[in-house]
């Protein structure tokens, strides 16, 4: 089989990355609507994380018939990504610890632009699970929630005042990407029960975000616009992990964030403005 050249995979990676301030959010809107929800995709999280997704024959089918395909390709010899040149026998994955194996898979972008190629991320999680041997070990680890909190430490560190404009859509669309895990069956499962150490997790990646914005060179980095729709993506799950914890206090502050609406122009001052709503609503009930 012909290997994939690594430099061309890199670019590739890059190019999807930089786009995915865009793709991450579920713009919605009504004829004649000149604005965007920035919330549009909160009440499909909660539905999907508070109940499992129903099965249905013709789901499980469809599913059923994709696995089968990828399972051929891989005892075909096929790989993605260029994994066939660094991807190594799944019993080396086996002997990492989880922090580790999180920390390798996720640090190389694959997930997130995972995540952007397809309208059903079930897919993409099954093309991870056949086809990536570390994330087929790290989906089954019972502890796969711990390398996940190291994985929201890890994007939001590179999110510095300083940071280079690829390393910041990098942790950008890292953080957005995040999102799909609470669709996830497995996760779901060991998220449960925790759901404040995570609540956590993504309001200082929302800080993180409001503190880059408020540090950030324009000039240094090329544009005025260095990411857009990751931080509605992690104020999504953020919310989502409030209403778990406290519900009450999530319904005070639901409809007032919910109103906000960007004009679909993008701009940056939209997205402060967001963050800083955002941060201080939950803030002021952990307070509480």
């Amino acid at each position: 089989m012909k290997k994939m050249n690594m430099k061309l995979l890199v670019v590739c990676s890059v190019i999807s990355l930089s786009l995915s301030f865009i793709l991450y959010l579920p713009i919605t809107w009504g004829k004649g609507d000149s604005t965007i929800s920035p919330t549009a995709g909160l009440n499909s999280l909660i539905n999907n994380y508070e109940d499992k997704l129903p099965q249905t024959k013709k789901r499980d089918n469809t599913l059923t018939q994709h696995r089968i395909k990828l399972l051929d390709s891989k005892f075909n010899g096929e790989s993605l990504w260029g994994a066939d040149e660094w991807m190594k026998e799944l019993s080396h994955y086996n002997k990492l610890d989880t922090i580790s194996l999180a920390l390798e898979f996720f640090s190389r972008g694959i997930f997130s632009s995972e995540m952007m190629a397809f309208d059903n991320y079930e897919y993409a999680f099954q093309r991870l699970e056949v086809m990536h041997n570390g994330f087929q070990e790290l989906f089954q680890r019972s502890d796969m929630w711990q390398g996940i909190i190291e994985v929201y430490n890890y994007y939001t560190s590179k999110l510095s005042a300083d940071a280079h404009f690829k390393d910041v859509v990098f942790a950008s669309s890292g953080l957005g990407s995040l999102q799909y895990l609470y669709y996830y069956d497995n996760f779901k499962d060991q998220v449960k029960g925790r759901e404040a150490i995570f609540f956590k997790a993504n309001l200082n990646a929302l800080k993180q975000f409001q503190y880059y914005l408020e540090n950030y060179s324009s000039e240094k980095i090329g544009t005025e616009l260095p990411f857009y729709s990751a931080p509605s993506s992690v104020s999504n799950v953020a919310l989502m992990l409030h209403k778990q914890v406290d519900n009450k206090k999530f319904l005070s502050i639901k409809a007032d964030i919910s109103a906000i609406r960007w004009e679909k122009e993008q701009n940056i001052e939209d997205v402060r403005r967001f963050l800083d709503t955002v941060i201080k609503a939950l803030e002021n009930q952990g307070n509480q």
